[in-house]
């Protein structure tokens, strides 16, 4: 029994280098394999990797990104903000798909762990996100007065929107009736 083990000894020494090298390459891979198939499941787990999506919802491009399981607001339609009328529509849409991948995530439970996440994540961002709402009416204006006092209601409402300052809300209902 001894001689045998001796025997295959003698053949793994004396075997060529390169055949030496082949097996520690590939035992060398299996474990970075491995060790990459576990951190890549634990990165995916708590999301650290930024997240961009490109969906048609209603023949309405959105895009968005998430990183840590959280929706990015500012990045929600962000190549439209160039135009108020676009962005407005995308940001509407966007909302809707939240809401609507909330209902359907919850409404059809599974017990995959990335399921809970991507529940959380658009459940969470179907409260929290708040669309731009932007129209464009054919103005039917009487006298300057009323025109200064609907171009100041105006200005007060993109600036409502974008700050969100209290005071400054209040001067907009104030100016703005309500």
């Amino acid at each position: 029994m001894h001689r045998m083990h001796l025997l295959v000894l003698l053949l793994l020494v004396s075997a060529p280098l390169h055949a030496g090298n082949v097996i520690a390459r590939a035992y060398s891979d299996f474990i970075h394999t491995l060790a990459y198939s576990v951190t890549s499941t634990h990165r995916d787990m708590v999301g650290i990797e930024l997240e961009s999506k490109h969906v048609a919802y209603n023949d309405q491009p959105v895009t968005f990104q998430y990183q840590l399981w959280r929706l990015r607001k500012d990045s929600v339609c962000a190549q439209l903000r160039h135009n108020v009328l676009e962005y407005s529509k995308c940001t509407r849409a966007a909302r809707a798909l939240f809401t609507e991948t909330c209902r359907h995530l919850t409404n059809n439970p599974s017990d995959h762990w990335k399921h809970q996440k991507l529940k959380n994540l658009y459940c969470a961002a179907s409260v929290e996100f708040k669309p731009v709402v932007a129209e464009v009416r054919r103005s039917t204006v009487a006298d300057d007065h009323e025109l200064q006092k609907r171009q100041q209601c105006s200005v007060l409402r993109i600036q409502a929107m974008s700050s969100r300052d209290p005071r400054t809300v209040q001067m907009r209902d104030e100016v703005c009736g309500g």
